[in-house]
């Protein structure tokens, strides 16, 4: 065939379909079904390519361990070019796992003095909570309906889920339906009732037990962070108003003792409710206080019925009212002092959250954590990762391809 080299046009052709000899198929018709199944050709290798190249993009970044490994020193180490991690990167960004900075830069979410990233105030600052420091660290979410609590969680928890440092138990109070994008990343979905939930605390409160029974002879008086063996196990209980009604006292009061003790070793509650008072919170008002002066507790606008300040007195206290009334907007205070009055918490869509988890395997409690935790865990429903919306993320071609 002769074409033009310059607008590769193709010379004046009569082709036959195959299998016919009355079909003509005219010039253009012809190009564009080669054209077709070119790209779809290259859409199916492109796809596999660049589900084997991001699986490598998050096992580098886990490796490294550092902040602030740029985009070509990564794509030099994975053998990559450059455009191509830049576009998957871009998969990530704003899911918690991977935050890209101003210059392009990126690194993982949990840094290396064991802070989330969690908001940014309006002048630009980002305002960090721990996951862990001399200890991990309990967390109250509160705020009136539709205010952005369940994407502040979602902030919370995917950094350490992503990393390999924490292990979630989850407990949901709105029956599986308050934060369904958060399934893929947690170990136990504790989401059909009370007895369930309690099987959930239970387990977490016997591993707290265990730890600090093999943690009294070498003498280790706090979790040590990234030098730790065991994971951070997570207990993250959704509307608890709801679970609280329904948990028997003497469960309501494990979690209390999780809430004293945990954080030494490595167990830690994070609450989400309505009201700021604690009312609704399993532990009631001992348990914010607990959380209040060893934790960080985040406060978005409150409810027409709930209590308006966060703290209860003095230049600690903020007002929710004067919060912008945009999702996402919140007040922070870590351990009994103001860190912002007004940030707004990083949003991470959820089918990103469902497309980074894709690529994460969750990790589960192992060893003597597995043996603490009880015949309840091992038969536990584990959260659901849907992977569809990985691969429609990465690719950029229309999905349902057949064979060429």
């Amino acid at each position: 065939m002769n074409t033009d080299p310059i607008n590769r046009t193709p010379a004046t052709t009569t082709l036959h379909q195959e299998g016919t000899d009355s079909t003509v198929i005219t010039p253009d018709e012809a190009t564009t079904s080669l054209t077709a199944a070119i790209t779809r050709s290259v859409a199916r290798n492109r796809q596999a390519q660049d589900a084997m190249i991001a699986t490598s993009i998050l096992v580098e970044l886990r490796s490294a361990g550092v902040d602030g490994l740029g985009v070509a020193a990564l794509a030099n180490r994975l053998g990559q070019r450059k455009p191509t991690v830049d576009r998957l990167l871009s998969v990530f960004s704003d899911a918690g796992q991977i935050e890209r900075g101003p210059r392009g830069r990126s690194w993982l979410s949990v840094k290396k003095d064991g802070t989330v990233p969690l908001a940014m105030t309006p002048d630009g600052h980002e305002i960090p909570v721990a996951l862990f420091d001399a200890g991990v660290e309990h967390a109250l979410i509160v705020g009136g309906a539709n205010t952005g609590k369940s994407n502040t969680l979602a902030t919370q928890l995917l950094p350490g889920v992503i990393a390999g440092l924490d292990v979630v138990f989850y407990i949901d109070g709105g029956h599986g339906m308050s934060a369904t994008h958060l399934a893929g990343a947690c170990d136990w979905w504790a989401v059909d009732g009370p007895q369930e939930w309690s099987q959930v605390i239970e387990a977490a409160h016997a591993v707290m037990r265990a730890r600090a029974a093999r943690r009294t002879a070498p003498r280790v008086p706090a979790w040590r962070g990234r030098m730790e063996t065991d994971p951070i196990l997570t207990v993250a209980i959704d509307e608890s108003a709801a679970v609280k009604s329904m948990l028997p006292q003497h469960v309501q009061d494990l979690v209390l003792d999780i809430l004293r003790e945990g954080r030494k070793v490595g167990v830690r509650v994070i609450q989400v409710a309505h009201d700021a008072t604690g009312e609704d919170l399993i532990g009631g008002r001992r348990g914010r206080e607990l959380v209040t002066g060893n934790g960080v507790v985040i406060g978005h606008r409150a409810g027409e019925v709930t209590a308006n300040l966060l703290a209860e007195s003095g230049d600690d206290s903020i007002d929710l009212r004067r919060l912008p009334m945009e999702p996402g907007w919140c007040g922070i205070i870590r351990r009994g002092h103001v860190l912002t009055w007004a940030a707004r918490v990083k949003r991470a869509a959820p089918d990103k959250i469902s497309a980074a988890l894709a690529l994460t395997p969750v990790r589960a409690l192992t060893g003597e954590d597995l043996a603490a935790a009880g015949p309840a865990y091992t038969s536990r429903v584990k959260g659901r990762t849907d992977w569809h919306l990985m691969w429609a993320r990465l690719r950029e071609v229309p999905a349902g391809f057949g064979p060429v």
